[in-house]
């Protein structure tokens, strides 16, 4: 209902979703859309949120499209649905992998985005499959989609840290 300055429209939810924009001030846009009926040179809906210093109805004038019970909900739901999104797609994808075995010698303070706390743990458990490594209160989706990018080939290491490996059961050390 709101244009973006590139022409795109943007639905109710796009805009709620922005930071510093509540879901009143999605009401309020909605309700003067309506009321006032506003149109641009092309005919086209203008953009309807109203500017913080533009007169707007009273919260009591405007209708709310979301039961009171359920404001927080939609509000949260709404600006967190992209990275839950995100995070069902890591959950799903190490799932799919859950089987795959870790290597007996990975140094998980060398991998990029761990935390300490996941590192300490990952650590302290010496997990040897991904399923185990899930299993470990604390290890996020994002730490299972690290480990597996790893075993993947595809993690880049923390600069300045060598690491060592296993090839043919030797230790092999490079970086």
């Amino acid at each position: 209902f709101v244009k973006k300055a590139d022409g795109q429209r943007r639905s109710a939810a796009q805009v709620l979703a922005m930071p510093n924009v509540s879901l009143s001030d999605v009401e309020r846009a909605v309700h003067l859309h309506h009321v006032r009926g506003r149109r641009d040179a092309d005919g086209e809906a203008a953009d309807t949120v109203p500017a913080r210093d533009e007169e707007v109805p009273a919260h009591g004038e405007v209708p709310l499209l979301v039961e009171p019970i359920a404001r927080e909900t939609v509000e949260v739901a709404t600006k967190y649905a992209d990275y839950i999104e995100v995070q069902e797609r890591k959950v799903a994808l190490a799932a799919r992998h859950e089987s795959l075995a870790l290597p007996w010698d990975i140094s998980y303070q060398q991998l990029v985005g761990l935390s300490n706390e996941e590192v300490e743990k990952l650590t302290a458990a010496q997990p040897r499959t991904l399923r185990d490594a899930a299993a470990i209160s604390g290890i996020t989706p994002s730490c299972l989609h690290i480990l597996l990018a790893h075993v993947r080939g595809a993690t880049p290491r923390r600069a300045g840290r060598s690491r060592t490996h296993a090839v043919h059961g030797q230790r092999i050390r490079d970086g």
